[in-house]
């Protein structure tokens, strides 16, 4: 090997050393960033179990919150009802005292109840349902039991009870009733006469 040969290969090991040298300078670098961050990620998670310890000191200390509940307001009745006949319609009641041809509706608009009285029926002690929309009233008393419905409805700007629906077969006042897709249900009740009972000498419900 002459010497040109001899130096031409003396700058190769040259260059060789150096980009080993470069490439291990890069791995340290490397190294480094990863430490880096790993300090980080540790300082981060100690950051949150700090907070996390707080939290949880905060939520001891802290009295127990009471549940919120809203506040309930009691409207009265226009008039106390014992007995009587009621039936629900959307988002009304209907409820007509015993012993009175008075009713009411009852509406809870915007969480504040509101009270209405409807035109005066024509009997009293009757049954309530709702058929085909319609409030309407089964049976009843006025000087005797009687076999009409009458229903509410609005006639000239003003609402009427009229009978557009057929009667009973036989008359009755307070009787049960309830109404299902196709059929009305009126049981008990009593019916048109009264004699004395032979047992108590009272008053006897024929039907």
């Amino acid at each position: 090997m002459n010497q040109r040969e001899l130096n031409d290969t003396q700058e190769k090991l040259q260059g060789s050393e150096q980009l080993v040298a470069a490439f291990q300078e890069s791995l340290q670098q490397k190294d480094q960033t990863i430490t880096d961050l790993q300090q980080t990620l540790s300082d981060r998670e100690q950051k949150i179990e700090q907070l996390q310890e707080q939290g949880d000191r905060a939520s001891r200390d802290q009295p127990p919150q009471q549940p919120v509940t809203k506040p309930q307001t009691t409207v009265e009745a226009p008039l106390a009802m014992v007995r009587g006949a009621a039936v629900m319609h959307g988002d009304t009641a209907y409820f007509a005292p015993a012993d009175s041809n008075e009713i009411y509706s009852y509406q809870n608009i915007l969480e504040k109840g509101c009270w209405s009285q409807l035109p005066d029926n024509y009997f009293e002690n009757y049954g309530l349902v709702i058929i085909s929309g319609y409030l309407t009233s089964i049976g009843g008393w006025n000087n005797g039991s009687t076999a009409t419905l009458l229903s509410l409805i609005r006639e000239d700007k003003r609402k009427i009870w009229s009978a557009i629906f057929p009667p009973m077969f036989t008359p009755r006042s307070d009787a049960a009733c309830i109404t299902t897709e196709s059929d009305l249900v009126v049981v008990g009740g009593i019916g048109k006469f009264f004699e004395k009972c032979r047992y108590c000498g009272g008053d006897e419900h024929r039907f």
